[in-house]
């Protein structure tokens, strides 16, 4: 009987899981659609006859960005959906006059909000950077976009380097034009007009001004047509990276962002992976609100209370990542901290539940 009720529970709350999530993607995306077609329309970047193929590759690209955010709040409406007609007819006041607990009676759904976070995680770590990049090349080939001032730092075993671009246009992902450049080092410094990516390799392009300091203290300047990005100007970063990296921390996966460090960083890397508990903590506090025997004739009403209440995890962990963003401490102890705190609630009203 109960094995029954875990299959139940759990292809009754993924089939709504899938609807609600495809509704939701319909909604959105043919709003912002209708937004924004003029931008599509009066684009002289879209060739004629491909305005149908660019509007799918950039709406296309864009799924994953809506899909991540989207995913706990789903997860909740889809165990409220499930759980409504079993309270409604009953079900829940039988089970647990035999002795089952909340926990044990909606297994299959604590399951299911385990792997929409493992999904969660994958989704916007590993896929969501990828298309985030892809998607941002379209946008900037369609608005014309050339984005300025970028900056960003390298260390490697040949020393650290700093460099600035006054301009990037990303044309392609696989080959970005970065114009005005200026490289700093230790004992160095490089302007140049462009980075270029040349026989699977970065050069800095002239014309150019290249000061170096010798180890006896003399300054030397000179202006060569083409300078290697080697020694200490060494880039580490295939052009798709180096794409990524200049777009945002967002178009990162978690070990392109581990590699740069600094708190903006770290703290995307720890909001990411905070994520995989983040539906369950919701799914816990909403089912503890929900299924009462007082709300046996107001299903509706207990729902949206339920639903309401549950976005109290995702609040606290969405002010911690925040507070890891701009604060002293490290970023990974103040989300997992954050993190605590948004499992409190759920978590003692679901091991304390009585019908």
């Amino acid at each position: 009987m109960i094995k029954a009720c875990d299959r139940y529970l759990f292809f009754r709350a993924s089939a709504t899981l899938t609807v609600v999530i495809g509704l939701v993607l319909l909604l959105v995306v043919g709003i912002d659609l209708i937004l924004n077609l003029n931008m599509f329309l009066r684009s002289d970047a879209i060739a004629e006859g491909e305005l149908a193929q660019t509007i799918f590759r950039f709406y296309w690209y864009s799924l994953p960005t809506l899909i991540s955010p989207l995913l706990p709040v789903a997860m909740v409406i889809s165990a409220i959906v499930a759980c409504a007609p079993m309270l409604k007819r009953g079900e829940f006041i039988a089970l647990s006059a035999g002795g089952l607990s909340l926990p044990r009676i909606t297994r299959g759904l604590l399951a299911l909000a385990l792997l929409c976070g493992a999904a969660d995680v994958i989704l916007s770590d590993q896929i969501a950077p990828r298309y985030e990049a892809q998607r941002s090349v379209i946008e900037d080939q369609i608005r014309s976009r050339v984005r300025a001032a970028r900056t960003w730092e390298v260390n490697s075993p040949e020393g650290s380097s700093r460099w600035y671009a006054n301009r990037v246009n990303l044309t392609s992902i696989e080959n970005p034009q970065i114009i005005d450049v200026v490289v700093v080092t230790t004992r160095s410094m490089v302007q140049a007009q462009a980075l270029q990516w040349q026989d699977q390799g970065w050069v800095l392009q002239g014309p150019m001004l290249f000061w170096q300091q010798d180890e006896d203290g003399f300054d030397r300047l000179k202006s060569p047509s083409s300078l290697p990005a080697l020694g200490p100007f060494t880039l580490p970063y295939t052009p798709e990276s180096l794409a990524s990296l200049l777009i945002s921390a967002q178009a990162m996966t978690t070990r392109e962002l581990m590699a740069q460090g600094g708190n903006h960083q770290l703290s995307v890397v720890a909001g990411r992976w905070s994520r995989l508990l983040m539906p369950l903590a919701m799914v816990m506090l909403a089912l503890s609100c929900f299924v009462r025997f007082s709300n046996r004739d107001s299903i509706v009403v207990a729902a949206i209370t339920s639903l309401v209440a549950s976005l109290a995890p995702l609040l606290i962990l969405t002010l911690a990542i925040y507070a890891a963003d701009s604060g002293s401490i490290h970023p990974w102890l103040t989300v997992g901290l954050g993190l605590l705190i948004a499992l409190a609630p759920g978590l003692w009203r679901y091991r304390r539940w009585q019908l």
